[in-house]
């Protein structure tokens, strides 16, 4: 049988006399992918901000963790600035793109609920552009990464698992994780990490 999974509460004081607790247990997970537009697909527009700004795109988090401006935005959106790079997409209509004005750190994440004790498979296609011979991998520091946290029931980070990266350019590869989930964790964070010295146009 599943071990019972339950989500973290809190509540003031000891509920009265013959109040009964009551245990919530959460949904099972869906199968197949885990993730919401996992593809990118309901993308659409964009999002920009600088250091330890947060906002959300299309069912991802974004968080923005350079001090100079950064975006994140649809990869089809492109097609009207050539100069900084024709829209490249791996498979179907969307992608995203990250980069900056120059020192850029963006981290968009998701969590997915999962099942302890189980394996999971997360991985990302990546496409590193160095535009002109001093874009992404020129400089020390780039990078582009997959990350995952496992997380438990009340929000903590149990584990930070390493990050598979991408640090030179490249026409676009896959990179990717495998992970078997601890006893207590609920959730895992697909956290896709990049950092691009150069400015947009010279990569992203």
């Amino acid at each position: 049988s599943e071990p019972s999974r339950t989500r973290c509460a809190a509540h003031p004081g000891g509920g009265g006399a013959g109040a009964t607790p009551v245990l919530l247990t959460a949904p099972e997970p869906r199968g197949g992918n885990l993730l919401a537009n996992g593809g990118f697909e309901a993308s659409s527009g964009g999002v920009l901000g600088r250091l330890g700004e947060r906002a959300s795109l299309a069912g991802w988090q974004v968080l923005f963790s350079g001090a100079r401006q950064a975006y994140v935005w649809s990869e089809s959106d492109y097609s009207i600035h050539p100069d900084w790079g024709l829209p490249e997409i791996h498979e179907g209509k969307q992608a995203l793109r990250t980069h900056a004005d120059a020192e850029g750190h963006t981290m968009i994440f998701q969590d997915a609920e999962v099942l302890p004790g189980r394996e999971y498979r997360a991985s990302v296609w990546v496409r590193a552009c160095d535009l002109r011979g001093k874009g992404f991998g020129v400089h020390p520091g780039d990078m582009a990464a997959l990350r995952l946290q496992e997380i438990g029931p009340c929000g903590k980070v149990l584990v930070e698992h390493p990050p598979v990266a991408v640090a030179a350019a490249g026409p676009y590869r896959q990179i990717e994780k495998r992970l078997t989930t601890g006893d207590k964790t609920a959730l895992v964070r697909f956290l896709l990490d990049t950092v691009i010295a150069a400015p947009y146009n010279e990569g992203h």
